[in-house]
């Protein structure tokens, strides 16, 4: 897993520079579905750090002139349909990722590719779109992820012609 690079010296020749992307953070990141799904569920139920930590880890950035951005330590923090959404993608050499999570809704998505090209982020969007209802402001209560399936179905059967058991 070494990758080779060339670098010039002062004399003109070149020499060989080895380095490893995945021994570092911003590469070195491998994880399963079933792992990723449990550092989802640790943003609403906590078995590594505690609330505390998770406040920490999502408190977005400030700047001088007064700008809060939407980055944290290494976090998305945002709103989709309403709800606060914390987010996070990327990607190396032909592998790309992201992980979507609804804090509120204790809901969240993970979608792993094997291709660089196409833009993840409205990807996972638009899974989120067949399963969150739109928060509707002033509506106290429990919030649900939807459960019309009938008005999904359509996109159920065409999401099928995915699934299944992939090696990589």
């Amino acid at each position: 897993n070494r990758a080779v690079s060339y670098w010039q010296e002062g004399d003109g020749k070149f020499s060989n520079a080895f380095h490893n992307v995945y021994t570092v953070g911003d590469g070195g990141i491998m994880t399963t579905v079933k792992d990723a799904a449990k550092w989802i569920m640790n943003f609403y139920n906590p078995k590594v750090g505690d609330m505390h930590d998770i406040e920490a880890l999502t408190t977005t950035g400030l700047l001088k002139n007064g700008k809060k951005l939407s980055y944290a330590a290494g976090i998305r923090v945002g709103h989709e349909s309403g709800w606060k959404v914390y987010s996070h993608a990327g990607g190396l050499h032909g592998y790309s990722a992201i992980i979507s999570i609804y804090p509120e809704l204790k809901t969240g998505f993970i979608i792993f590719g094997n291709m660089r090209r196409g833009d993840i982020n409205s990807k996972v969007n638009e899974l989120a779109k067949l399963i969150v209802t739109p928060k509707q402001a002033g509506v106290k209560g429990t919030p649900q992820v939807s459960r019309n399936y009938e008005r999904h179905h359509k996109d159920s059967v065409f999401l099928k012609s995915y699934s299944g058991d992939f090696i990589s």
